[in-house]
């Protein structure tokens, strides 16, 4: 019996183990399911140290764009410019339908940091904050900012 089920079992397992590090992400973000997609590109976050350059930029701005659709501008822009940063490195890393995706999440985000500015109410300020880092770079294990947890 053991034997006959072996093969299905190495089969569902190989599936599971080869998904990209954004084909479920995708699908959630698509089907509007954006507190799920968030919560599976942050699991699967680590990951990034081993994907390719376009896995690296797909993920960047399929997690860019949920956090934007969760309103999460910070980090939306964050991932997006993650995103952009691995293509310009690595040109071609993200597809044509995917630079013209990341170029209608910036107008889009543009339109929602506006709308934010403009809800802003007026207070004693402490300075701007500095902007994260863009680079490239997947965040270190010892980076604070590694969850990005409000």
């Amino acid at each position: 019996m053991l034997a006959r089920l072996l093969p299905w079992l190495v089969v569902a397992l190989c599936t599971c183990a080869c998904e990209s590090t954004t084909t479920r992400g995708r699908t959630l973000y698509a089907e509007g399911h954006f507190i799920e997609a968030a919560a599976y590109f942050e699991r699967r976050e680590a990951l990034l140290h081993d994907a390719s350059a376009a896995e690296r930029a797909e993920y960047g701005l399929y997690r860019g764009m949920t956090l934007l659709a969760l309103g999460d501008v910070r980090r939306a822009r964050y991932w997006l410019d993650y995103a952009y940063q691995v293509n310009a490195s690595v040109p071609g890393s993200l597809s044509g339908d995917a630079r013209t995706l990341l170029g209608q999440s910036y107008a889009q985000l543009d339109v929602q940091q506006r709308r934010e500015q403009q809800h802003q109410v007026p207070g004693p300020t402490t300075g701007p904050e500095p902007p994260p880092s863009m680079s490239a770079q997947v965040p270190s294990k010892t980076d604070t900012r590694r969850g990005f947890v409000p």
